[in-house]
């Protein structure tokens, strides 16, 4: 049944946009008088506020950096500056997404930190992160995390995807590249950035921080760009295993199982944990070792679909399982399609697990997940 009090499908329509947007997509911006300059305890500052007039790094903005970080946007600041002199020159407008032909130079994140905790599952994306919600754009502030261009962005419409999601304020993600004070830093070169637009409606699953930030771009995120009826992702499972629903209703549908099933139970107290970078190991491998033992059972064919906790305290796992799926890649893909609908396939079992590390098997699909 579908969770009319949580989220009303008629108010997930694509908002009309409310900006100009640049050529690119990404709504050129004016500093809105009520979004911070910067956020101290998250390492983000305006651009605004980040840069001078003439592109160079401010005095407030130079101190919170450390000598490497400094080192690379000032190198980024003269090696565009070298090249192409100004952004106005070509054409580019402040805050949008330029063409990544004007990145001259790039930021490399450490593999580590790119490569998802999720271990490519959109499963463990939503089981793992403390934030799910949807939310429309309501404004853009471009600025830096650290040296790495990111986007402040202001939410409005907030509604939560599962009943304890914190509801976040703003959302900060990474920017791959945008144009500020005349300048175009750039933080990678992807084919298809994370570029929003004021009005846009977003599926934002990620970490939660303070001053009710929700942040993406880690490794236990996702966003989910709304296109009408459809999902287009970003961050954390894409180009990996599992691509995520494809459309708002296979989302909802999705959560509905995962609460209906009491899987979010499982990860109460992971999805808390703070969220830092890969050297801080005691924040990751409570998740990094769920994310292994949950991607066991897709390599074996098969996707959870419940858990109980019996009165040992141990938990008793249900999954469907589809035979002849080779590997994790092929059973995400498969299985992802809501498991009553799959039970419609005569080739599929459901299997529940045993203290002793067995799997019992039931023959059909019983009529509901419990």
């Amino acid at each position: 049944m579908r969770r009319a009090s949580f989220v009303s499908v008629t108010t997930l329509i694509v908002a009309a946009l409310t900006a100009i947007l640049g050529p690119t997509g990404m709504g050129t911006h004016v500093l809105a008088q009520d979004n911070p300059e910067t956020l101290p305890s998250l390492g983000w500052r305006a651009a605004s506020s980040a840069l001078e007039a003439d592109g160079s790094l401010s005095t407030a903005f130079s101190s919170e950096l450390t000598s490497g970080q400094r080192k690379r946007l000032e190198k980024q600041i003269a090696d565009f500056s070298a090249r192409f002199g100004s952004a106005r020159a070509h054409g580019l407008q402040e805050g949008q997404l330029p063409p990544k032909e004007f990145c001259v130079s790039y930021l490399t994140l450490d593999g580590a930190w790119r490569t998802p905790v999720s271990g490519g599952l959109f499963d463990n994306t939503l089981l793992l992160s403390e934030v799910a919600v949807i939310a429309t754009v309501q404004d853009i502030v471009p600025g830096f995390d650290g040296d790495w261009p990111a986007l402040l962005i202001a939410l409005s419409d907030v509604r939560p995807l599962r009943p304890s999601s914190p509801l976040p304020n703003y959302l900060l993600a990474p920017a791959d590249r945008m144009v500020a004070a005349d300048r175009v830093f750039c933080g990678g070169a992807y084919e298809d950035p994370f570029a929003p637009s004021i009005g846009q409606r977003l599926v934002v699953v990620g970490s939660w921080a303070p001053n009710a930030v929700a942040r993406v771009g880690n490794r236990v995120s996702a966003v989910g760009i709304v296109e009408g009826e459809g999902l287009t992702w970003r961050f954390g499972h894409t180009r990996a295993t599992d691509t995520g629903p494809e459309t708002l209703d296979d989302l909802f549908t999705r959560m509905d199982e995962f609460i209906d099933g009491g899987l979010f139970a499982l990860t109460d107290g992971i999805r808390r944990l703070p969220v830092g970078r890969p050297v801080d190991d005691e924040l990751w491998d409570a998740r990094a070792e769920f994310s292994r033992e949950w991607r066991q059972h897709y390599e074996e064919g098969c996707r959870p679909i419940s858990a109980d906790q019996t009165a040992e305290g141990e938990w008793q796992i249900r999954r469907i399982c589809k035979e002849g799926l080779a590997g994790a890649s092929e059973a995400a893909q498969q299985l992802k399609r809501p498991w009553s609908r799959l039970c419609e396939d005569g080739s599929v079992i459901i299997t529940t697990s045993a203290p002793d590390g067995t799997w019992s098997v039931e023959r059909t699909c019983p009529g509901s997940v419990r």
